[in-house]
């Protein structure tokens, strides 16, 4: 199996407890500009970055719903604001997906 690269468009569905995201993968640049991005007199603006990161990888969304049982709709400003109250379950798995590292992982172990 060759190596696949990670296109810029490249966008996977992920489905985690009911809910489906679309996540956008990220080549590891992308992540790296953006880090710099939010670096600002020496000091990193984690939030910054967060916001950033959920807003430029999670593209959508199908059924999720807030602590009171109603639906959230996708908009880009949802998904900005997303790491902030998402579990830390569903933001490692679409971290990894956006990372595109779920595709090496199944890559090396030759799946």
């Amino acid at each position: 199996m060759a190596l696949r690269i990670i296109a810029e468009d490249e966008t996977v569905t992920v489905s985690i407890e009911g809910t489906t995201f679309q996540v956008r993968v990220r080549p590891g640049r992308w992540f790296a500009e953006l880090r710099i991005k939010h670096m600002a007199d020496g000091e990193f603006n984690e939030q910054g970055f967060s916001d950033d990161v959920w807003a430029g990888t999670v593209v959508g969304w199908d059924r999720l719903e807030n602590a009171d049982g109603s639906e959230i709709p996708y908009s880009h400003e949802a998904a900005s604001k997303a790491g902030r109250w998402m579990p830390d379950h569903v933001e490692s798995k679409l971290a990894r997906v956006a990372r595109g590292r779920e595709r090496r992982e199944e890559q090396a172990s030759g799946n």
